[in-house]
């Protein structure tokens, strides 16, 4: 009897081992899949790497790439589009060109109020107030804006961004045609030195858009020590060939 008593006793403490055995192998296994998840697995907003690692936040990436002073709502032909309209709407005599004027108001119209950006929209307001005067200073200086706006302050646009989009072609466009708006500045102020550095940084530029059309208006600009009124010139002829690019 004490025999059996025994064995009984050994049967259940094997029984009961195998048990917790068991239940420590589940507890593992539910550890393993639950408790690593929080450093491994897709958490809704975010992605986590080991502890170690850096992370990416993928909601504040996608946030970055689309609100970003409100050009977000704007493509970026559409952006061209607007300094384009812009600069031949300073060309335009409003008396002779009713039409092309009338019509170039109500697109630059349309483009700042889908931006509903302050800066942009109270440069454009400048604008408008000094259509009966010589508005050349509020023009550029909302060209300026635009080119600030919408593309200075994007140059950082996450990492999500930075790793599926391709380089466009003239990617250095808007850099461009900052230089010639403050070419035409440095001129007008005799500021030798900074007239020549940017006089350098654009002639740089301009080779690389291998234009024969922008190369001549460029040398025209150079011939007449940057005097003669060609600016809006460059400006409407980078802006175009950068539009056609995008449309390629």
């Amino acid at each position: 009897m004490i025999d059996e008593a025994v064995e009984a006793g050994k049967s259940t403490l094997k029984i009961n081992s195998l048990i917790i055995l068991a239940i420590t192998i589940v507890i593992l296994i539910l550890f393993a899949i639950f408790g690593s998840g929080s450093n491994s697995s897709l958490t809704g907003a975010s992605i986590t790497g080991a502890s170690t690692g850096p992370s990416v936040d993928v909601a504040s990436d996608v946030i970055e790439t689309t609100t970003i002073s409100g050009f977000g709502n704007l493509k970026e032909l559409d952006k061209y589009d607007l300094i384009l309209n812009i600069v031949k709407l300073k060309g335009l005599d409003r008396a002779e060109n009713k039409l092309q004027f009338a019509e170039k108001v109500s697109k630059i119209a349309v483009y700042t109020d889908k931006l509903n950006t302050p800066k942009v929209t109270k440069g454009w307001k400048e604008s408008v107030e000094c259509f009966k005067g010589d508005c050349t200073p509020e023009y550029y200086a909302l060209v300026e804006m635009v080119l600030e706006e919408a593309f200075g302050s994007t140059a950082d646009t996450g990492v999500i961004k930075s790793i599926f989009s391709s380089e466009s072609k003239y990617q250095f466009m808007p850099a461009l045609l900052q230089h010639i708006l403050n070419l035409n500045v440095y001129v007008e102020r005799d500021d030798l030195i900074e007239t020549s550095k940017t006089m350098v940084a654009v002639n740089d530029l301009v080779n690389k858009v291998q234009s024969t059309e922008v190369t001549a208006t460029w040398n025209d600009l150079v011939a007449c020590d940057l005097k003669c009124p060609l600016y809006d010139n460059l400006l409407v002829q980078l802006t175009q060939i950068k539009i056609q690019a995008l449309r390629e």
